[in-house]
């Protein structure tokens, strides 16, 4: 004859209360889900949709959470949301169209690891300094691009720009961008600076020149590419070539660049004329 062992469990607990703490628990846990839920719904309002790493805190902090360690988890959730209403204002501000894209990196990789505390004093501080600085900000973003660029190429002067700019082995041999470099990266800051001196908004990362490139690129690498600021033609050897279209654009970027290259440009002026006069 077969035993039911269930019988043991109602001996040690009546059956009203398993049922009670079973419903108290399923309770607290709708009450909790439901105050989460409305909680994202905030944290989206202030972040954007820049939460992707709230899904990995709370998915990551189930185990937490059943030892007690809440204040770990809260304090997790707390670098997320404090991380995304940063990136979120910012770009609704325009401030990180000022950036190159290696300071934006920097940007979020600070935000994503150790964001300041989203206070009334801390917004109003922070933002009234970068509003300050974001002529400097956008002049630093230009010289990092200007920096980046390959000179082993004789149409990427070291001081200026000149007609064109060339991109190494910019393109994989499938077509699209190398991800393995920078040039993306570079293409859609050269396409902000320009938009900015021109006074014009610049475009967002799907409609920007870099996007052009990338889909002309994966139909055919040999394509060609026009902008308003550019003409930019791609090569069998993933090679890119970016002719400007806007002389006058590209004075102003070098009137940034010769400010900040001031005592060099004067020096390398220096040498040529010696050059000059020794050949003639």
């Amino acid at each position: 004859m077969i035993e039911a062992k269930g019988t043991e469990l109602i001996r040690k607990g009546s059956a009203d209360e398993i049922v009670a703490k079973r419903n108290r628990a399923l309770d607290l846990y709708t009450r909790g889900v439901q105050m989460l839920a409305e909680a994202v719904r905030v944290h989206k309002e202030v972040g954007g949709t820049d939460y992707p790493c709230l899904r990995s805190a709370l998915n990551n902090g189930g185990y937490d959470i059943e030892q007690g360690r809440t204040d770990k988890v809260v304090e997790e959730i707390r670098r997320n949301l404090d991380g995304a209403v940063w990136n979120h204002i910012m770009g609704a501000l325009g401030l990180l169209n000022l950036m190159d894209a290696k300071e934006v990196a920097a940007f979020r990789d600070q935000n994503r690891t150790d964001p300041a505390e989203v206070t009334r004093d801390n917004l109003v501080a922070t933002f009234a300094r970068l509003t300050a600085e974001s002529d400097a900000i956008f002049k630093r973003g230009v010289i990092n691009l200007f920096m980046r660029l390959d000179r082993k190429f004789a149409s990427n002067p070291a001081y200026r720009l000149g007609d064109k700019l060339i991109f190494n082995r910019a393109l994989s041999e499938y077509g699209g961008w190398n991800h393995h470099g920078g040039s993306r990266e570079e293409m859609r800051d050269l396409d902000r600076i320009f938009h900015i001196v021109d006074e014009k908004p610049p475009k967002d990362h799907c409609g920007d020149a870099a996007a052009m490139v990338s889909e002309v690129s994966r139909q055919q690498l040999g394509g060609t590419v026009e902008t308003e600021y550019f003409l930019i033609r791609t090569f069998k050897n993933c090679n890119v070539h970016v002719l400007f279209r806007r002389p006058d654009l590209v004075v102003k970027v070098n009137q940034i660049i010769a400010d900040h290259f001031g005592a060099a440009l004067a020096h390398e002026t220096r040498v040529r004329g010696a050059g000059r006069r020794r050949a003639a």
